[in-house]
Parts: C-alpha cells; sequence; structure tokens
C-alpha cells in the first residue's frame, strides 16, 4: 500500500479511502438519489449490515487502509434522467 502525508499534519494514510456511508442504511428498496423526484423502485441496492462492515474494515485494515471517510452526508450534483 502506498501512503501519503495528510496535508501539514506529519499523518501518513493509504492513497486508497475505504467509503462508509451505506455502512448500517436501510433503503426500503428505494434506489436513493439526491431528490425524491430522482427516486426509482430497485432490488439491487445493497445495504451493509454490521457483521459485513466488520468484515470489510478488517480486509482493508489488513491490505493496509488506514484511510476511513465515515462522512454520512453529501452534497452532490445529480442528473435525473426521464
Amino acid at each position: 500500500m502506498e501512503y501519503v502525508t495528510l496535508g501539514r499534519t506529519g499523518t501518513k494514510v493509504s492513497r486508497l479511502c475505504l467509503g462508509t456511508w451505506r455502512f448500517g442504511r436501510e433503503t426500503g428498496g428505494v434506489a436513493e438519489r439526491s431528490s425524491a423526484a430522482c427516486q426509482t423502485p430497485s432490488d439491487n441496492v445493497v445495504e451493509t449490515d454490521e457483521e459485513q462492515a466488520h468484515d470489510l474494515l478488517d480486509a482493508a485494515w489488513d491490505r493496509g487502509i488506514n484511510f476511513i471517510d465515515i462522512t454520512r452526508t453529501r452534497s452532490v450534483l445529480v442528473s435525473c434522467q426521464t
């Protein structure tokens, strides 16, 4: 794994970051978008339960990933196509 310095902190972080925003999230079978007008039914929505989340975190750590993004929300521009 390659590491870089995080800004001026001196902290070394992996070049790869594990995003965890879907861990523990339930959508009720709706593929979420940034606005309600964009929501579409989907059977393919995959959420990550607690056991899966621990497995993924362990696997990432074992491979040298020490940069974990735990942000729950994002400012994202989404284009809804009809």
